[in-house]
């Protein structure tokens, strides 16, 4: 059972939660909130699980307080993308241009210049040669070409 003592609720080394805005079965509720030093379940590196994170998990989202966080920062941030490039190509519309160009920021964020470049001829492909479309995306291609040989930085 997570609780603290006044001196560590004054001090600001733990938050005091609220058990009737958190959602229990076989677990106890949370009486206080620390910072918990957690192991990446993908990185394997330790990393802080914040007081204020918690609370926020389990006063506000309503999580079951048995949940726990298992990704560090980083690998949480890279899972996110790669669950939102999943649903992106779920079925997408290459002319759709706003979904395309997040497809691809997303791929160039991983520095996955390849299926960026994939993507970006998918839909230059489906568009007339002479439209801005076109041009643009034959643009990008060729500046994620010279990311690839290291004439420019990626932005």
């Amino acid at each position: 059972m997570d609780w603290a003592c006044d001196e560590c609720l004054q001090n600001g080394k733990a938050i005091k939660g609220d058990p009737t805005k958190q959602l229990f079965c076989h677990a106890p509720p949370h009486f206080a909130y620390f910072d918990k030093e957690k192991e990446c379940r993908v990185c394997k590196e330790t990393f802080v699980f914040t007081k204020s994170e918690q609370e926020y998990w389990y006063d506000h989202l309503n999580f079951w307080v048995q949940a726990t966080r298992v990704y560090c920062p980083k690998c949480q941030y890279t899972k996110k993308q790669k669950d939102r490039i999943s649903q992106l190509l779920n079925n997408l519309d290459y002319l759709d241009i706003d979904k395309l160009k997040e497809v691809v920021a997303l791929y160039l964020t991983q520095g996955n210049y390849e299926k960026a470049k994939y993507h970006l001829t998918r839909g230059k492909k489906l568009r007339q040669r002479d439209s801005l479309e076109y041009i643009n995306l034959d643009s990008w291609i060729n500046e994620i070409k010279q990311i690839e040989k290291g004439n420019i930085s990626a932005s």
